[in-house]
């Protein structure tokens, strides 16, 4: 395909009109898509009585590379083209947002404490939305610097006394993420240094748990959280919970997929719960308990890219069937 470059002119009254933003316009209105070997950089059409600023935005999260779990504790920062630094970003809940951003190529990094810095390329187009995931490789854990304690952390159901799969937010004196951590056979560890920290423990179907602690240098501190099931709390209201059935497939053969990491938020973007597919099985993961709304997700899975499902309802009383097709 030939390459059309049409140059800028400038008008009696000093205003301008970029005839290349002119020409995509009128091949997008035609139905018809061009793709220019050079990258686009976004333009202004001015008229001398307004503007119209092409601009677009960004969804960026990060990863572990070995298991594909999403990182809460990641910073995203983002570049131009001529790698000029832009915005910076956290990903408490599971992604970074940004906005307004010229059409054209944009680089990426990724920072997260116990990581190798991850790094992608990004394309804004106009008016669309653009996602891109980043995995990051873990460094290995060297021995514990002196004056460094650590803390860990039991998850339970407070009923049943059955070890459950939960996010623990760690947060520092001024409130800010040090690091999220899920848990393994519903065990979170953290390495931290003296000082006073809070947490927040979140499950799906569970209400989030709060507390504070101080560890002195080189201390270990051990502590059990009960999570209140909300199907079972007296406060609770079953006839407004629901749940969401995921099955997880390849898009290609339309298999199930085993061994998928499905994460959910509810419609302010909090962290609802995470589940896995079984390893050899239908593909199928269930949330439960989930109260009537609007909620959103993300799922990954080892050889695939991710994919996030905008959003799904679950009414009371009901079952949510939701689809999840995944492309290597």
């Amino acid at each position: 395909m030939a390459t059309i470059i049409i140059s800028r002119y400038t008008m009696a009254n000093d205003s301008y009109i970029d005839l290349t933003y002119l020409a995509l316009l009128a091949f997008l209105v035609s139905g018809i898509v061009v793709v220019s070997e050079f990258p686009v950089t976004g333009y202004v059409v001015q008229t001398g009585e307004k503007a119209v600023q092409n601009t677009g935005s960004a969804i960026i999260s990060a990863a572990d590379k070995a298991t594909n779990d999403l990182l809460y504790n990641a910073r995203i920062y983002i570049y131009d083209a001529k790698g000029g630094p832009l915005k910076n970003s956290g990903t408490g809940q599971g992604e970074a947002v940004f906005t307004n951003l010229k059409a054209g190529v944009y680089s990426a990094s990724a920072t997260a404490a116990g990581y190798k810095a991850g790094r992608g390329t990004f394309r804004i187009v106009a008016g669309s939305e653009t996602r891109l995931l980043i995995t990051m490789v873990k460094i290995a854990k060297e021995s514990t610097p002196a004056g460094t304690g650590s803390v860990k952390i039991n998850v339970i159901d407070k009923a049943t006394r059955g070890r459950l799969s939960a996010i623990v937010a760690m947060y520092g004196e001024r409130g800010r993420l040090v690091e999220s951590r899920q848990t393994a056979n519903g065990v979170a560890g953290f390495s931290l240094g003296a000082g006073s920290y809070s947490f927040v423990v979140r499950a799906a179907g569970y209400r989030d748990k709060r507390d504070t602690f101080r560890i002195a240098g080189g201390a270990r501190i051990e502590t059990t959280v009960e999570m209140e099931n909300m199907s079972t709390s007296p406060t609770a209201q079953p006839s407004s919970a629901g749940l969401a059935r995921f099955r997880v497939i390849d898009r290609s053969t339309n298999q199930s997929v085993s061994g998928a990491k499905v994460y959910v938020y509810d419609a302010r973007g909090q962290f609802v719960g995470r589940n896995e597919t079984a390893q050899a099985g239908s593909g199928i993961v269930v949330f439960g308990s989930l109260r009537a709304g609007v909620y959103s997700a993300w799922t990954t899975a080892s050889g695939y890219k991710a994919e996030r499902t905008s959003s799904f309802r679950v009414a009371g009383n009901s079952e949510s069937a939701v689809t999840v097709s995944l492309r290597k």
